[in-house]
């Protein structure tokens, strides 16, 4: 895999983007239309007067778009069938679910996993949507890489450490941030800019999308190795406290041992 950027290459950079814009709305269903080619179809749920915005960028064969909500909504909907699109949340408080799974802030949305989704977003929604056109790319190694991710299952909701949702979100902020200082400009150098967020996006988002779900396995062995040196720990108390007891009683059978005397000399006693 090659390498990623940091996210500290895009800054000062020469002009990146080739369209910037930034959009309010307080209709549900034109918030809904800012996404080109999807038949997406918005739902208010929560009352009072909506306000939503959106900002994109649009890079080559990347797009990325901020949407910030303040109402809860219902997003129903499907993603054209040759793109990648999955959202990357920056602010996620309240109640969600992606296609009837939990969602918080460090889980990766991935909308075209399925040929339809449903998104039930809180009141307080802030994402970043990064949309891949595989056949848009600026390479052929970048195009044959997106076509392949496009083509592999993924679930609707991937968990991500809060590590590798942090440095994701680091680096959607800085490639947002550069391309809305720029202009469009047509040279190789911006071209190699170009391809070079084009390549640090793809496989930032590749990472998060294939990395290992974590697992309870672990954190399930710690309980049981816990709870197995506890009761080890209470089975050798209990002996040592029935030791003490049996050495204090006269009449015990561990005394009776103890002294030679078979443990069943009590009941022969009495039989007698």
């Amino acid at each position: 895999m090659t390498p990623s950027a940091d996210p500290s290459d895009f800054s000062g950079a020469p002009p990146l983007a080739r369209k910037v814009t930034f959009c309010a709305f307080t209709d549900v269903e034109e918030q809904a239309r800012i996404f080109d080619g999807w038949h997406l179809n918005y739902t208010q749920i929560s009352g009072g007067l909506f306000h939503g915005s959106s900002s994109i960028v649009s890079l080559g064969g990347i797009r990325l778009l901020v949407e910030d909500l303040d109402k809860v909504i219902l997003q129903q909907g499907a993603v054209p069938s040759d793109r990648v699109a999955v959202a990357v949340p920056l602010e996620l408080e309240g109640h969600a679910r992606m296609c009837g799974e939990k969602s918080g802030r460090d889980s990766l949305h991935v909308f075209s996993s399925q040929p339809m989704f449903d998104f039930y977003s809180p009141d307080r929604h802030v994402l970043v949507n990064v949309e891949i056109a595989p056949d848009k790319l600026s390479t052929q190694a970048l195009r044959t890489f997106a076509t392949s991710l496009r083509a592999r299952t993924f679930a609707p909701l991937i968990p991500m450490t809060a590590q590798v949702a942090d440095r994701l979100r680091h680096l959607l902020r800085h490639a947002m941030a550069a391309a809305a200082k720029s202009t469009p400009v047509d040279d190789v150098t911006t071209q190699d800019r170009i391809e070079l967020l084009e390549r640090t996006v793809l496989y930032a988002i590749s990472e998060a999308m294939t990395m290992p779900r974590p697992t309870r396995t672990r954190a399930r062995s710690r309980r049981v190795r816990r709870s197995t040196g506890r009761s080890s720990t209470r089975r050798r108390r209990g002996c040592r406290m029935r030791r003490r007891v049996r050495c204090r009683s006269p009449n015990c059978a561990c005394s009776s041992a103890s002294a030679g005397v078979p443990f069943n000399t009590r009941s022969t006693t009495r039989s007698i």
